[in-house]
């Protein structure tokens, strides 16, 4: 993870540093869940996929 840079600080929402920080957070854990239904389509094709989600 990368540490954020001092100076020139920005407080908005979108732009400050714990909001960068937990946006990253969420992309590696939808990133995760994508990898794993990937593999689920990838070994059982679309039905196994439809069977998970279901």
């Amino acid at each position: 993870m990368e540490v954020p840079k001092t100076g020139n600080l920005v407080s908005t929402d979108d732009q400050a540093h714990v909001e960068l920080l937990g946006m990253r957070e969420i992309d590696d854990i939808i990133s995760d869940e994508l990898e794993y239904y990937k593999g689920i389509l990838k070994e059982d094709g679309i039905s196994g996929l439809l069977d998970q989600l279901a």
